[in-house]
């Protein structure tokens, strides 16, 4: 229950994706003066199969839209032929064109084809390609659905940033630390890391709550002073994942909020971070904030960068 919530929170985050066809609308609304009035008559595949075999054959009888259109009635060509009678026009050869407004749907409908098409490809980006592509400057919000997951998508995260000679940090649970020391070398993080402080996993209780505490600055200030600490061992930057669930453990919420706040969904430092929620933990209300206070949302399928 709590995932299928989370993928209908997530739905509507995204639908900020689509506003490039906002101007397709508009272009709509003109050319048919009503969007609901295109919507309708280019609402079926075999509509725009004819809009499209027009566009590219150019004139064709009604035994060629037949074959074109891969359709072997001649009744129901007819009647969605009729009904897209702004769009085409039959001709003295009993041949059928587009109208002008038919040329304006056809390129409308190739530009609808390419936006969306270059959103699917946005959105389907593989979570775990994508946190490894994360830089310095990003913000992340992981609101995961499961242990293995989180593990799956964290580890490929600080993995790597350590290819890449950044060192990296991974707030955790307490009962949880000496479980994910033992367990990064099934994710291909050699032990060596942690050896040679290049990956340091500290308690997130710890880190941020202090006896009984939070307080946003200096959890930041404490961030700045690692991330000085490991520039001048020699590394490029900082990468960091935190378990956040530890602010809601402590009823420390209003904390969280102006800790996410003070970060930005941009830094300015060499760092980047990535905020880790059990989804089950955050109503909607929260999962909005939380969404807007980042750069990033990571899902188990999805992944996005808002802009």
């Amino acid at each position: 229950m709590a995932c299928a919530i989370g993928e209908v929170r997530f739905t509507k985050l995204i639908l900020g994706a689509f506003f490039p066809l906002i101007s397709c609308v508009i272009r709509a609304e003109m050319l048919m003066d009503s969007t609901s009035k295109f919507l309708k008559i280019l609402s079926h595949s075999i509509r725009r199969r004819v809009i499209k075999c027009l566009e590219e054959q150019g004139p064709s009888s009604f035994n060629d839209l037949l074959k074109l259109v891969n359709s072997k009635n001649h009744g129901e060509l007819g009647f969605h032929l009729r009904a897209m009678k702004d769009l085409i026009e039959r001709k003295s050869s009993d041949e059928y064109i587009l109208t002008d407004k038919g040329l304006l749907a056809a390129g409308l409908l190739d530009d609808i084809s390419l936006i969306l098409a270059r959103i699917t490809q946005d959105l389907l980006s593989s979570p775990i390609r994508y946190v490894q592509s994360l830089a310095f400057g990003d913000h992340a919000f992981f609101p995961c659905n499961s242990e293995t997951n989180k593990k799956d998508t964290c580890f490929s995260y600080l993995r790597a940033g350590l290819a890449n000679g950044e060192a990296a940090v991974f707030f955790a649970r307490e009962q949880k630390l000496d479980s994910h020391v033992h367990e990064i070398q099934r994710y291909g993080i050699s032990a060596k890391y942690i050896d040679e402080e290049a990956l340091v996993i500290m308690s997130a209780e710890e880190w941020y709550i202090n006896k009984g505490k939070a307080h946003a600055q200096t959890i930041i200030s404490n961030w700045t002073k690692l991330l000085q600490a490991k520039q001048k061992a020699g590394f490029l930057g900082l990468r960091g994942a935190g378990e956040m669930n530890v602010f809601f453990d402590y009823a420390k919420t209003r904390e969280l909020l102006a800790y996410e706040r003070m970060l930005g969904r941009k830094f300015t430092l060499k760092s980047c971070a990535l905020c880790i929620y059990d989804d089950n933990r955050l109503d909607e209300r929260q999962f909005r904030q939380m969404a807007n206070l980042h750069g990033h949302i990571i899902s188990k399928d999805i992944a996005y960068k808002f802009t």
